[in-house]
């Protein structure tokens, strides 16, 4: 598959922030009086906006999941964003698709802000020509969004030379709805099944993987 442009998905693809995700919800939903969630749950919440996955697993209105995910950023500042992981394997992969002549960029609904401290913090950020994410005010914030955005920044003039690496569904709609295509990877928090019939052009086990699809 050759693609000059790569765009990356942040969670469930470059870093593993499961733990900070799960600790800010379980905060918040104390805070908010709610009985906490199962782990199963709690997964579907990485990767589409904090707001829908609020409104869709419980039953919440728009301004009621807005309010939820003002408590869980609040959680998610103090100490969620310090609680991830690089994922194996992840610098390297970067690393040679740079020195390939890749563009790299990021497009994630995770709070743009968010997503540049922790990569600040991998010494990771250099890599990337453009980080697209969401801001803390919502809106705008769907993947398709900040991939558009992305897309935008760099100027990119054909589309077939695009490609979004990402862990979940989320990824593949986002893709779809921007017309480009979508490297599953199977490390994250997705579904093999549910990626290859939603549409994932390919699917990579490991990040070496996703460098010898795009070789």
């Amino acid at each position: 598959m050759k693609k000059n442009y790569v765009f990356f998905d942040f969670d469930g693809t470059l870093v593993n922030s499961s733990e900070g995700i799960f600790y800010s919800i379980d905060k918040a939903l104390k805070e908010l009086k709610l009985p906490p969630l199962p782990i199963s749950v709690k997964r579907k919440f990485i990767g589409p906006p904090l707001e829908v996955s609020f409104e869709k697993y419980l039953n919440m209105s728009e301004s009621q999941a807005l309010f939820a995910t003002s408590v869980f950023r609040k959680y998610y500042k103090q100490k969620g964003t310090y609680l991830h992981s690089l994922y194996f394997g992840v610098e390297e992969m970067l690393n040679n698709l740079k020195s390939k002549g890749k563009t790299l960029a990021v497009a994630t609904s995770k709070p743009e802000i968010f997503a540049k401290l922790i990569l600040e913090n991998y010494n990771l950020k250099n890599y990337f020509s453009v980080i697209s994410g969401s801001n803390e005010n919502g809106g705008d914030n769907a993947k398709k969004d900040v991939l558009k955005r992305a897309i935008s920044l760099l100027n990119v003039k054909d589309l077939n030379d695009c490609v979004l690496v990402g862990d979940t569904v989320n990824d593949v709609f986002g893709a779809g709805e921007v017309g480009i295509d979508c490297i599953g990877v199977l490390y994250g928090f997705g579904n093999k099944d549910e990626l290859q019939k939603n549409g994932a052009k390919m699917l990579a086990e490991t990040p070496q993987e996703v460098v010898d699809l795009l070789d």
